[in-house]
C-alpha cells in the first residue's frame, strides 16, 4: 500500500512538472533577411524567415502602418477639417437650421448644460441646401471648412452641433425638414497623413430637446434628420457629437501574417510608391502566463 502511494506522488510530480514546462514562454527564434535592399516600385520583395515562432505580425513601414508609432494616439499639428452634404424638405420657414461648435460645453445633454456653453455660430462658412419652399430638395455639399480658427486648445475636446429652431406657423409658412446624409471630419497632419475623426454614423449624435418634445432629430443610420411632422408649435432641438479630439489619431497597425497553426519561410510585399521603409517583423510566442517577442527591421529603398 505504501508503495503504491509513492507511484501516486511521483506520478503527479511528474505530470506538474511537464505541465510546467508545456507552458513556459520562450524566447522565439527568428530572424529575417532579403537578397537586396533597393527595389522599384511594383516589384515583388521577399523576405525569408529563419525559425517558428507561433505569431508574426508584419508593419511595412508605410504611413499607417510604421511600428514606432503602434502606440501613438496624439500628434500635433493637425489642422480639422469638415465637409457634410444637407437636404432641406417642404416647409417654408428660412434660417430653420444653425451650424455650432464649442470649446467649453461641458459633456452633459441637457438643456441647461447647453444653454450655459459658448457655442460659436459657424453657419455661414457653410454652403447648406437652399431648394425652394414646398420642394423635395437637392443633395448639397457644404464645401470643406478648417475648424481650427474656432477651437481655442487644440489638446482640449470641442463639441459639433446641429440647432433647429422652428417658429410657430404664421400666414401658412410651416417649418421645414432638414436632412443629412453625408458627415466627414478629418485631422490632416503636416506629413500628410489623415486620420478621421467623425462621420455620420461614428459622430456619437446625442439629441438634446429644448422646445416641443414632440419633434425629436432622427439619429442615423444613413441618415440625421429633423422632420417637425407638420407641427404648428415652436420647436427647438439640437444634436450634438460626442467630445471630439482635434490631434487624436489612430495608432499604427501590423498585419498578422502567420498563425499558430501555420508554418512560414517566406513572405512577399509589393510597395506602390517611392520611398525609404523601415520594414519591421514582430515575431512572438505566446502561452496562456505571457508573451515573448523577438522584433527585426530591415531598411528599404524603393524608387520609381
Amino acid at each position: 500500500m505504501l508503495k503504491f502511494k509513492y507511484i501516486i506522488l511521483f506520478s503527479l510530480l511528474v505530470c506538474t512538472n511537464y505541465a510546467c514546462q508545456s507552458y513556459n514562454v520562450n524566447t522565439p527564434h527568428f530572424d529575417v533577411s532579403i537578397l537586396d535592399q533597393q527595389y522599384k516600385v511594383g516589384d515583388s520583395i521577399i523576405f525569408y524567415f529563419e525559425g517558428n515562432p507561433d505569431i508574426i505580425t508584419f508593419y511595412s513601414g508605410e504611413s499607417g502602418k510604421e511600428y514606432q508609432y503602434r502606440e501613438r494616439t496624439f500628434l500635433e499639428g493637425a489642422t480639422v477639417e469638415l465637409d457634410f452634404v444637407s437636404r432641406v424638405l417642404w416647409g417654408s420657414q428660412p434660417n430653420n437650421l444653425r451650424v455650432k461648435i464649442s470649446s467649453d460645453f461641458s459633456g452633459i445633454y441637457d438643456v441647461e448644460s447647453v444653454k450655459e456653453a459658448t457655442w460659436q455660430d459657424i453657419t455661414e462658412y457653410f454652403i447648406l441646401d437652399s431648394s425652394a419652399a414646398g420642394t423635395s430638395g437637392k443633395d448639397t455639399p457644404s464645401g470643406t471648412v478648417q475648424l481650427n480658427q474656432f477651437l481655442e486648445d487644440m489638446s482640449k475636446p470641442f463639441y459639433f452641433a446641429y440647432q433647429y429652431v422652428g417658429t410657430p406657423v404664421v400666414n401658412g409658412a410651416m417649418q421645414r425638414t432638414w436632412r443629412f446624409t453625408r458627415f466627414n471630419m478629418i485631422s490632416a497632419f503636416e506629413s500628410g497623413s489623415k486620420s478621421q475623426l467623425a462621420s455620420l454614423t461614428t459622430a456619437g449624435w446625442i439629441q438634446v430637446d429644448v422646445e416641443n418634445p414632440d419633434n425629436k432629430w432622427t439619429l442615423p443610420g444613413t441618415q440625421l434628420q429633423f422632420a417637425p411632422n407638420g407641427t404648428l408649435s415652436a420647436s427647438e432641438d439640437w444634436v450634438i457629437t460626442k467630445p471630439l479630439y482635434a490631434a487624436k489619431i489612430s495608432p499604427d497597425t501590423g498585419v498578422a501574417i502567420k498563425n499558430y497553426s501555420q508554418k512560414k519561410s517566406e513572405f512577399g510585399y509589393v510597395f506602390k510608391e517611392s520611398g525609404e521603409y523601415v520594414v519591421t517583423f514582430v515575431a512572438s510566442n505566446t502561452t496562456y502566463e505571457g508573451e515573448k517577442t523577438v522584433v527585426k527591421e530591415l531598411k528599404i529603398s524603393v524608387s520609381d
